[in-house]
């Protein structure tokens, strides 16, 4: 299990990307090959015949939040679209998952008063390592005019 700080929640909805950025939250990244086909030899149990190849990975989020930051991370999360988190692997190096939620935020206290660390986890799975895309800047052409966002 790697320990990785710093995170960005994107979420992609009709074509528009909505971002939280945690830069204090911590990633407990824990990867995982599995197969859709695993048979033993019927001659010799000890060899094990694999297919389709994919991977599955854990992501173990934990942020500390106010009140009000984890009922809009709750909100976030529980709106339609398709999620990605991205973090920065090496000091040069961004990666990004596509995710779903496994595991809902729990809430620190019944009463939603003290700011307090929350966890939650999703899940990626994909067969080859996805290729990172940048949501901070987007353009689009209408007639002559390039426009640029930036998140």
């Amino acid at each position: 299990m790697e320990a990785l700080t710093g995170f960005k929640l994107i979420r992609l909805t009709e074509g528009i990307a909505y971002a939280i950025l945690c830069p204090n939250g911590q990633i407990d990244y824990m990867p995982s090959v599995k197969y859709r086909h695993e048979k033993t030899s019927p001659f010799d149990p000890t060899i094990i015949h694999r297919r389709g190849k994919y991977h599955e990975d854990t992501f173990t989020l934990s942020v500390v939040l106010s009140p009000d930051n984890y009922r809009s991370l709750l909100s976030f999360l529980k709106a339609d679209g398709d999620f990605f988190l991205e973090y920065l692997a090496t000091p040069n190096q961004l990666q990004q998952f596509p995710v779903r939620l496994k595991e809902p935020p729990k809430c620190p206290d019944n009463l939603h008063e003290f700011v307090d660390k929350t966890q939650f986890t999703m899940i990626s799975l994909y067969l080859i390592t996805p290729p990172y895309f940048n949501y901070g800047l987007v353009a689009s052409l209408e007639d002559d005019d390039i426009i640029v966002n930036q998140f």
